[in-house]
């Protein structure tokens, strides 16, 4: 008797097992997926505040210095900071 109820527990623990797997597989799917979105859109707004501070350093830079005033030096400096 004692062996008929082991055999019959370790038979429902081997389709228990790979079928719990599956299931905590397909649920944690949306999550990974959310996941690597969130990345990509941190990544997409890293680089366009890098575009940004590229696009403000290069006008200031490509101005004669003669035409240089201290309020664009300022705003200059304080868009790439």
């Amino acid at each position: 008797m004692i062996d008929f109820l082991t055999s019959y527990k370790e038979v429902i623990s081997l389709f228990l097992t790979p079928l719990s797997i599956i299931v905590a597989i397909w649920a944690l799917r949306p999550v990974t997926k959310n996941a690597k979105m969130n990345v990509l859109k941190t990544e997409f707004d890293i680089f366009k505040e890098l575009s940004a501070k590229e696009i403000a350093f290069v006008d200031y830079y490509e101005l004669p210095k003669e035409s240089i005033e201290y309020d664009t030096y300022k705003n200059t400096i304080h868009i790439i900071k």
